[in-house]
């Protein structure tokens, strides 16, 4: 994280769990996503943290959409895109973890 603070993400389901993290970018363009400070992507994850767990996902694309359509931003300006990975990755794991396979499995099936 080159001395920055980093985003560090914990699902829980059932008797599973998984983190993920996710550091800002090292260089951000004029056209790259947009990231948040640590700070704001937690006051961020806290407002859509009631509608994440308030619905069952049928898929990894499931919940990507979800959270790209509560963004609602081609830039990711609103959640920023280190949220929206960080939420992304620890989802990926965790569906990995509970369908007994390694992460890359589920990626290539999902």
């Amino acid at each position: 994280s080159r001395g920055q603070d980093t985003l560090e993400a914990e699902l829980k389901s059932g008797d599973f769990s998984a983190i993920a993290s996710v550091p800002a970018g090292k260089s951000t363009g004029a056209h790259e996503a947009f990231v948040l400070e640590p700070k704001k992507a937690l006051e961020k994850f806290e407002s859509i943290k009631p509608q994440i767990l308030s619905r069952e996902f049928e898929s990894q694309k499931d919940f990507d959409y979800f959270l790209i359509s509560l963004d609602a931003t081609q830039n990711k300006q609103n959640l920023g895109a280190n949220l929206i990975l960080v939420l992304s990755l620890a989802w990926a794991r965790l569906k990995a973890k509970s369908e007994n396979k390694e992460l890359f499995e589920y990626i290539r099936n999902n």
